[in-house]
């Protein structure tokens, strides 16, 4: 039973935690965290910061494009030296 309708309650009449994360389906805003998935206060899964920056093997986007940038900056400049000293190819 669930006299005052605030939270969900199993079949004993106590508050569910559905996803198991500790957090009580009445407080949590996400109540269907992975198992084992470490959350915050609210309930959610805390995700690694490379993660949510769409990183790739753990390296952030900001390396990602300082590295494409270096490597933009040598191209055009092979390109220069390449048209200054008449080479074709």
């Amino acid at each position: 039973t669930n006299p005052g309708g605030s939270f969900d309650a199993n079949q004993d009449g106590c508050p569910d935690d559905s996803d198991g994360d500790g957090l009580l389906d009445g407080a949590d805003d996400c109540v269907a965290t992975p198992s084992g998935a470490e959350v915050d206060g609210s309930g959610c899964e805390i995700v690694a910061e490379a993660e949510a920056e769409g990183g790739i093997a753990g390296i952030s986007n900001i390396a990602i494009i300082g590295v494409l940038v270096v490597v933009g900056i040598l191209l055009v400049g092979a390109v220069i030296v390449t048209i200054r000293t008449g080479r074709s190819g």
